[in-house]
């Protein structure tokens, strides 16, 4: 379920990244003033942990389901 969650989360985090790229370049509408640390900083830093956190979470998540998977095989046997 972890994984999944986080899986999603970036997802999301991508497409609005994508979607408001395509409007800078293709229709010449920013979110974020003019100067380059302000893109880097608040929109780019600032929604960059969105991204970093849930991705770990999902590599967390996916090595404890399957250390749960292999115990549970080991188990069985």
């Amino acid at each position: 379920m972890q994984a999944a969650v986080s899986l999603g989360q970036c997802y999301g985090d991508l497409l609005y990244y994508a979607t408001s790229m395509a409007d800078h370049f293709y229709l010449g509408i920013e979110y974020s003033r003019p100067e380059a640390y302000y893109f880097w900083g608040y929109y780019f830093g600032a929604n960059f942990f969105w991204i970093v956190i849930p991705a770990g979470e999902c590599c967390t998540g996916d090595c404890s389901a399957g250390k749960l998977l292999i115990l549970h095989s080991v188990v069985i046997q």
